[in-house]
């Protein structure tokens, strides 16, 4: 097989709901600000969501994130959420997922130190979001989310606003990684 092209993707779960975190293997998505980015993937890259989130690599009702470059100062890293129909959603279970696989597989540094917490600023287009992540042995064994604006998160099982009593102590769990390999023959 003469592979062509290889992106990288996590998959991880909360309260049953699956959530895919691509991580590599997608080509430089430039803009001054995150909905110019966001733009350029939907107009320019977006056979890469279907093939991510669409049948038969992907299934009814998967969502996720993909992760890029921030382009606020503030921020540490970028994402844009997306799911088989297009960019508009904006679920709790994919923020949680993207939290847990920044931090489980090293692309920010970690507070190990018992007692102190690591805080992540990501940005999206829907604004800002705090991860601040208690982490135990590499794992993140909670995770609270403080939006930064007054975006509302949506569970996607219900699509019940989550009321922010119930944006801490989260849990997700990364239940396997992905290498989809495109070889000469396959179309993106």
């Amino acid at each position: 097989m003469n592979i062509k092209k290889l992106i990288q993707t996590y998959d991880t779960h909360m309260n049953n709901v699956e959530s895919r975190i691509i991580t590599g293997g997608v080509p430089y998505l430039p803009g001054k600000n995150i909905n110019e980015k966001l733009n350029y993937l939907r107009n320019d890259l977006d056979e890469i969501r279907k093939f991510i989130f669409q049948k038969p690599r992907g299934k009814c009702n998967l969502s996720g994130l993909l992760l890029t470059e921030p382009t606020s100062a503030n921020s540490q890293i970028a994402a844009i959420f997306m799911d088989g129909e297009g960019y508009e959603n904006c679920y709790i279970e994919d923020l949680v997922g993207a939290f847990t696989v920044i931090c489980e597989t090293g692309m920010v540094n970690i507070n190990y130190d018992k007692g102190e917490k690591t805080e992540v600023l990501l940005e999206t287009q829907f604004g800002l979001f705090k991860g601040i992540i208690d982490m135990e042995q590499e794992s993140a064994k909670s995770i609270c989310i403080v939006p930064e604006n007054s975006n509302k998160l949506m569970y996607k099982d219900t699509k019940k606003i989550v009321e922010k009593d119930n944006y801490a102590k989260l849990k997700a769990f990364i239940t396997g990684m992905h290498m989809f390999m495109l070889d000469s023959e396959d179309t993106l």
